[in-house]
């Protein structure tokens, strides 16, 4: 087994098709215990046999010797180590040196983004790396978290959605966006990681033109259909990404297909007095689509759109259109409705006048043009 240049495997992470992951010390946390190991039976000794030490400063030594020894690890001096599996064919092992170059290739490509594993050291000929570990985990295990939060969410997932924003426009797919792909940081951080599929636009490629192209349950349906890796686009990245907003605000662990708008799926209809669940339907019907040509082509649009609505969310905005639920801003309890003729504004016909069906709280909303019947809805990046 490789020495990893000093670092100590602590224990095993889990095992995937491609490698065993393990969490590992760091060489220099890893020499501090070893030396603290070696003080301690001498300071044993030195106690009991009446050293020329005083036994207060033996004492001392000992204790700090099993303080250092036991303390626990800070988050810094550890790491996660993956060992890339070699399978014996001569072939199979081409293909798996490849993804493991690809891998720490676009890692490197986009290293110091704080939304990204860092690669901290790796052996292209032992065929290892190890990059930062984060103990919170994949976000697949936290299906709380953002739950009815969209505007938590949106915010938690922009950092990564840009990631992937520079990787298409370099011509870069990560293939395998999901839940158990994407870390939770240190300080509740989204992290993208598992780069073990990357498709590059040019060069770099897999020699295996037909190997899958992503995990299936979270694959766009374009993506099943026999495509080849070398036909790989960014929505491919978009589909997933827009299933994963569904599952960080819903607190389900997956969707099925591109059932968003099924009324068993719909989060309009599952927080059914937040309006916000609208806005989240308008950025998943350009995601999580059936039809290749109704996907937004890459991240970067996908960063537009969640841009847009993000200052909407955060000015406390909404979109105006029928179906949408306007909570009273006053009881919290009721629904603002329209009241056709009530208190009329003379010389003011952009207005309208709406009351609170629990209080009568009045409040006057904005006529928008269309009428507020016709749904309003910000522009679309990069469409008509």
């Amino acid at each position: 087994m490789p020495n990893y240049r000093g670092w100590e495997i602590v224990r095993s992470l889990g095992e995937g098709g491609q490698g065993q992951v393990w969490l590992v010390r760091s060489s220099a946390r890893a020499a501090a215990r070893e030396q603290a190991k070696k003080l301690m039976p001498y300071g044993v000794r030195q106690i009991g046999g009446n050293s020329t030490d005083t036994s207060e400063s033996v004492s001392q030594k000992l204790l700090g010797a099993i303080a250092e020894y036991n303390r626990p690890d800070a988050p810094e001096e550890l790491g996660a180590l993956k060992q890339f599996k070699m399978p014996p064919a001569s072939d199979g092992a081409t293909r798996a040196i490849e993804r493991f170059w690809n891998e720490i290739t676009a890692l490197r490509m986009i290293e110091g983004d704080p939304a990204v594993l860092r690669v901290l050291q790796h052996d292209f000929d032992e065929h290892w790396m190890i990059t930062d570990y984060h103990p919170g985990g994949s976000l697949s295990k936290h299906p709380e978290m953002f739950k009815g939060d969209l505007l938590g969410a949106l915010q938690a997932l922009r950092p990564v959605i840009a990631v992937l924003a520079k990787l298409h426009a370099k011509g870069i797919v990560h293939r395998d966006i999901k839940p158990q792909n994407i870390l939770v940081g240190r300080t509740n951080q989204l992290v993208l990681g598992d780069f073990g599929i990357v498709f590059f636009e040019a060069g770099h490629r897999p020699t295996e033109l037909l190997e899958r192209v992503g995990s299936r349950d979270w694959m766009a349906p374009w993506g099943h259909t026999g495509k080849r890796v070398d036909e790989v686009t960014p929505n491919f990245d978009v589909f997933p990404l827009g299933k994963v907003i569904w599952s960080m605000v819903s607190g389900l662990p997956m969707l099925p297909y591109w059932y968003h708008r099924r009324r068993e799926y719909d989060l309009a209809v599952m927080f059914p007095n937040d309006p916000t669940m609208c806005t989240a339907n308008r950025i998943l019907d350009h995601c999580v689509v059936e039809h290749e040509s109704d996907c937004l082509e890459s991240a970067g649009q996908l960063l537009s759109m969640v841009d847009e609505f993000l200052r909407m969310l955060a000015n406390g905005g909404q979109l105006l259109g029928k179906g949408v639920p306007r909570p009273c801003r006053v009881c919290g309890r009721g629904q603002y409705q329209v009241q056709p003729g009530r208190f009329p504004l003379p010389g003011s016909p952009d207005w309208d006048v709406y009351a609170c069906d629990y209080c009568d709280h009045i409040q006057f909303f904005g006529r928008s043009k269309p009428q507020p019947s016709e749904e309003r809805i910000p522009p679309m990046p990069g469409r008509e």
